[in-house]
């Protein structure tokens, strides 16, 4: 879902941070900055996804310059929609994460400087 949402709409400066369980795996944006807040690692009992959706979700936390900017924001829309799209399909990449920086444990991420 990352490949498609940075490709959809050009999203070059744009950084993306995947969260499964106690990992993540930060994928810089094009000029190398990357999320740096803790906490947003969506686990929290308060999270809609974590209540309706028994086996894990998706959730997607977009900058407040990402949810106003056109561009941005449709890219978010449509590329999370292709993924979706097709996972549902069977087509989605079997080996998604390749090409992005291997796994770490969540506690090892330093927070905004």
């Amino acid at each position: 879902m990352a490949k498609k949402i940075k490709a959809e709409a050009n999203m070059g400066p744009v950084a993306v941070r995947i969260v499964l369980d106690t990992e993540i795996i930060d994928v810089p944006a094009d000029d190398n900055h990357t999320v740096c807040r803790k906490g947003l690692d969506g686990d929290s009992s308060f999270n809609i996804v974590n209540r309706l959706a028994a086996e894990g979700g998706i959730q997607i936390e977009q900058s407040l310059s990402v949810r106003t900017t056109g561009t941005y924001s449709a890219g978010v829309t449509n590329g999370a929609a292709k993924a979706v799209g097709e996972l549902l399909n069977g087509m989605a990449a079997t080996d998604a994460c390749a090409g992005f920086p291997a796994p770490v444990d969540k506690n090892s991420v330093p927070d905004c400087p």
